[in-house]
């Protein structure tokens, strides 16, 4: 099922992440999770795996938003964040598997990507509380 528009937003919050995702759809589209609610839900919380990375995701949450006809998953991701601050982001590869920070524009307390992910246009956000320097799957505070 395709979507019209998605937008992923993490916030580093301490030693949680906590991790937003909204997925825009059609009219028909949207009627037909409704329809298929618990499928989508499912569906939804499978993408993002972060077990298989050895983090822990509590709070779920999937929501659905008639008036803009979007579906929210809503989470907090535990354990990507190590004893030193730094943040492990390779969970992300789950959503698309061309993950890479390298690619994402630079900013001092955050990262952005706009783009296409399986030829939806996509934004992802990522908020940090400090002035950071990443890699390809980690961020860290700038010395």
């Amino acid at each position: 099922m395709s979507a019209i528009s998605r937008n992923i937003q993490l916030n580093v919050n301490g030693n949680e992440i906590n991790y937003y995702d909204t997925i825009r759809y059609d009219r028909g589209q949207f009627d037909t999770i409704r329809c298929n609610y618990v499928r989508h839900r499912a569906n939804r919380i499978a993408e993002l795996n972060v077990v298989r990375y050895g983090y822990e995701r509590v709070n779920l949450q999937v929501t659905l938003n008639p008036a803009i006809q979007s579906s929210i998953l809503l989470a907090t991701v535990l354990g990507a964040v190590t004893r030193d601050g730094t943040v492990c982001m390779e969970f992300l590869r789950g959503v698309t598997q061309t993950f890479d920070l390298m690619q994402f524009t630079d900013y001092a307390r955050r990262l952005e990507w706009h783009g296409q992910l399986n030829g939806v246009p996509t934004s992802i956000v990522i908020y940090v509380p400090f002035t950071q320097s990443h890699c390809h799957w980690h961020i860290w505070q700038r010395k």
